[in-house]
């Protein structure tokens, strides 16, 4: 698996590998308060990207055995610095205190760790065997965080 991932960082068309360099994300509403009371919140993050995956180390691999089928498979890795970019929009009240807030954010996750256990069921696909995992549970650990955004204003008045 490391070899891999050094390897080909920008993935593997052919076998429908995705690059793992630059990672779009959907958007996503990560605070979704309804608009009513003196307290609420609402968090959009969008046009998303990870970056740092290239430079994961697999730690431990287990549950690849002769039959995937009927055992948990679980991953373990590492990364460095994974660096996570994105735009936001933010809404919200304190009291009488409307906000409004737009801008970049920037998350690097420091010594990410995590465990991915998998469970997959065989497929058969133009005489070959593929597995299909129908079930992720992951776990993250981290170091720390580094949090930075940028509010977008206009300062021409």
């Amino acid at each position: 698996m490391n070899a891999i991932i050094k390897k080909y960082p920008k993935g593997i068309p052919a076998i429908g590998l995705k690059p793992i360099d630059v990672v779009d994300i959907k958007d996503s509403k990560f605070w979704n308060d309804a608009m009513v009371g003196a307290f609420w919140l609402n968090f959009d993050l969008f046009n998303q990207v990870n970056y740092g995956f290239e430079n994961t180390t697999i730690t431990k691999v287990s549950g690849f055995d002769e039959n995937p089928t009927s055992s948990l498979i679980e991953i373990h890795g590492r990364i460095p610095s994974l660096i996570h970019k994105g735009d936001y929009f933010s809404m919200g009240r304190v009291w009488i205190v409307r906000m409004n807030s737009t801008g970049e954010s920037l998350s690097d996750f420091q010594n990410f760790r995590f465990v991915l256990k998998l469970k997959v069921i065989m497929e058969y696909r133009n005489n070959k065997r593929y597995l299909k995992i129908y079930e992720l549970t992951p776990f993250v650990t981290m170091d720390r965080q580094l949090f930075r955004i940028q509010h977008g204003y206009d300062d021409s008045h």
